[in-house]
């Protein structure tokens, strides 16, 4: 029978499923309160099943399998999360049983799929050297249509996905921020203690940068000395991809005023 949505796909469904059981255990207590683990772990089952939904969308059976390997990869790489979430006790070995037993499923359905498309591939290969004359001068024909009707569609089409990459990263800029923001909160330190610890970059600037939404990313910790009351400011920096340069200005900056009777210690 024919395939005539994602929604029908095996694999999508059952991937839909372990996504469900990803998000409902990372809204437990301890689960999420760790930021990182959890962005990354969602991230990741979220992976599965778009890069199914997307390869679906493909022309060929030899880009489907491109995304198609990709959602495997993202299934190796939630069971490493998994590994780590068990470790740190935020989920029992019942749950990581269960949850591990659904990954390898999906896994499985996926390499299963695969080896179908690369089948029927070879087959449809076969079929169409006959007839790669006609396709190759009617691709052309295409080509030039497109090219001469649907340009300047084009652009407009690029500078809208522009603006929802910079909404996007705004976004993970002020969660950054916000976090950064919490983190100084539960520390309860007076403003002698603030002034002691100084001015910290999250990551160290000798670690790897965070990786979020495809961006990398640094949050600087400011302690603005000699101010009353005491105030501290959260910077986000993107960086480039390829040297890892801090932007010129930070994409988001909040500020705090610290006074010592506003702090309670953290139980």
């Amino acid at each position: 029978m024919k395939i005539k949505n994602f929604t029908e796909i095996d694999a999508w469904k059952e991937a839909r499923i372990l996504t469900r059981e990803i998000y409902l255990i990372t809204n437990k207590t301890n689960f999420s309160r760790d930021f990182g683990l959890k962005d990354q772990i969602r991230r990741a089952a979220c992976s599965i099943m778009a890069n199914i939904a997307e390869g679906f969308g493909c022309y060929s059976n030899s880009e489907f399998i491109r995304y198609l390997v990709i959602s495997r990869r993202s299934c190796s790489e939630l069971d490493s999360h998994l590994y780590i979430g068990l470790d740190q006790k935020y989920i029992s070995q019942d749950e990581f049983d269960n949850l591990i037993k659904q990954s390898s499923k999906v896994a499985q359905l996926i390499n299963g799929f695969i080896r179908y498309l690369r089948t029927n591939q070879r087959a449809n290969e076969l079929t169409n050297k006959r007839t790669n004359g006609f396709t190759f001068i009617e691709l052309l024909i295409t080509l030039a249509v497109i090219a001469i009707c649907f340009l300047p569609l084009m652009r407009m089409f690029s500078a809208s996905l522009e603006q929802v990459y910079v909404t996007n990263d705004l976004t993970v800029a002020r969660y950054l921020a916000q976090e950064g923001m919490e983190k100084v909160k539960n520390l309860g330190f007076t403003e002698a203690q603030f002034e002691d610890l100084g001015d910290i970059w999250e990551p160290a600037l000798d670690k790897p940068p965070l990786e979020l939404n495809n961006r990398y990313w640094r949050v600087f910790r400011k302690i603005v000395k000699g101010t009353d009351p005491l105030e501290i400011r959260i910077q986000v920096y993107q960086l480039s991809a390829i040297s890892y340069q801090l932007s010129e200005k930070p994409i988001v900056e909040v500020v705090t005023l610290v006074e010592d009777l506003d702090w309670n210690p953290v139980e």
